[in-house]
């Protein structure tokens, strides 16, 4: 690896970190958003839409694009997350032992990708 190469690999990553380590406050506006104005399904909707956009944004190769793309998918994730986890866990009575089986294909789905 190239001194070139590697610094703007951590660079990158140190990009990286700085948006996932502002993820877990965007997760809890995003429910408050869904809980007080737009409703979960709608968050989901629009959280989905917010991710694939800032998909499209992280393609153009300069470093605003790259600040803007991932910010606009922990954005996206911040109003998908919280509130598909809340739609999951409404599908089933507390107690009903299929709850922990949709907990669980939910779960891998979204690790897995």
């Amino acid at each position: 690896m190239t001194p070139a190469r590697s610094m703007a690999t951590s660079g990158a990553a140190l990009a990286v970190l700085r948006v996932v380590a502002r993820a877990e406050p965007v997760d809890h506006d995003g429910g408050f958003v869904a809980d007080h104005w737009i409703g979960a399904r709608r968050a989901v909707l629009f959280g989905g839409i917010i991710m694939a956009l800032g998909q499209f944004v992280l393609t153009m190769h300069t470093l605003p694009a790259f600040y803007g793309g991932l910010t606009l998918i922990a954005v996206g994730t911040g109003l998908l997350k919280p509130n598909i986890s809340a739609m999951v866990g409404r599908l089933y009575a507390p107690g009903d032992p299929r709850r922990d089986g949709a907990f669980t294909i939910f779960y891998m789905g979204i690790n897995i990708g």
